[in-house]
């Protein structure tokens, strides 16, 4: 059977949920053995399932990637259980779905997470500042920008948009002072005919008159 790499939101959930009970087991068999309220072969039982409780922990996260297993057993260090009432266990779901509206992240996490979206929205894009949510983003963050391109400080132009640039303005030189050399031979081969005309001798028969004298 092949697993999925990771454990959604609600299997963490029940994750934590089992590890804290199987994490109360020991303290819950001498609470009620000290009152005297639990037989031997009664702690035996809970005792036997933190056994297999243990085994389903181990096998769990022994096939999770190291990542993933790093991440739940944070969350196993920073887990507390406790017992509500309906009002109560309502006023923390308002409380945390409140709290969810606004996320807070240090400032070395935000970069990473910024750097992502970044170089997949941001390049090659011809989107203005007012057109691009993003930006908005990026901006009141103060994340840095490069002002490459007109359009936005933040739209930058791929190593492959500028090499086929470069090579539409190189094609486009070469053109013009193709054209521009094409032209200027001609210029040069007009102005060395105009004296390969045959030559001709020309008589100027008249007589001058007295005041020509």
């Amino acid at each position: 059977m092949k697993m999925f790499n990771y454990l959604n939101q609600q299997q963490i959930s029940d994750m934590m949920l089992l590890f804290c009970l199987g994490d109360k087991l020991e303290k819950i068999i001498d609470t009620w053995v000290q009152y005297e309220n639990m037989t031997k072969e009664e702690a035996k039982y809970i005792r036997t399932s933190r056994t297999y409780y243990n085994k389903f922990f181990d096998s769990v996260q022994e096939r999770l990637p190291n990542k993933e297993k790093d991440k739940l057993i944070k969350r196993y260090s920073n887990f507390h259980m406790t017992i509500q009432d309906k009002w109560l266990l309502k006023k923390f779901q308002d409380d945390m779905n409140e709290a969810a509206q606004t996320v807070r992240m240090e400032r070395h996490l935000f970069d990473k997470f910024a750097i992502q979206l970044f170089n997949k929205n941001c390049k090659d894009c011809t989107k203005t500042s007012e057109e691009c949510e993003l930006h908005d983003i990026l901006y009141e963050n103060l994340f840095p920008a490069d002002e490459q391109l007109k359009n936005c400080c933040y739209a930058f132009e791929s190593i492959e948009a500028k090499a086929q640039r470069l090579k539409l303005e190189e094609e486009k030189r070469l053109a013009k002072e193709s054209k521009k050399n094409t032209l200027s031979k001609r210029a040069k081969k007009k102005k060395a005919n105009r004296f390969d005309e045959d030559d001709e001798i020309i008589e100027y028969n008249f007589t001058p008159t007295k005041g020509d004298k």
